[in-house]
């Protein structure tokens, strides 16, 4: 990996380097230490932002249970808005 001495003004191709993670505001970011083998003077290197793992597929089973719990929240909702209506009616009627 290419690092960049500030000291001897030069770019230097190392094998060698500890890749760590920066925290900030913006996010997690990638970055590698090394040190010159000229100078002896710390290097450093900012790679990019940190890949989050990607997320397991969910089962076939998981599938079905999310959407028979939607399902039902959508009933109860409706169930709700319709005994709402029958309350109002009955109220207007008296």
């Amino acid at each position: 990996m290419q690092f960049y001495c500030l000291k001897c003004r030069a770019k230097k191709e190392l094998e060698k380097f500890e890749e760590t993670v920066m925290k900030g505001r913006m996010g997690e970011r990638r970055a590698a230490k090394a040190i010159c083998p000229d100078c002896g003077t710390k290097l450093f290197r900012i790679l990019g932002k940190v890949e989050k793992p990607a997320e397991e597929p969910k089962s076939e089973k998981q599938e079905t249970e999310q959407k028979t719990e939607e399902k039902t929240e959508q009933e109860d909702k409706q169930e709700a808005q319709e005994e709402l209506k029958k309350e109002s009616d009955d109220f207007d009627e008296i």
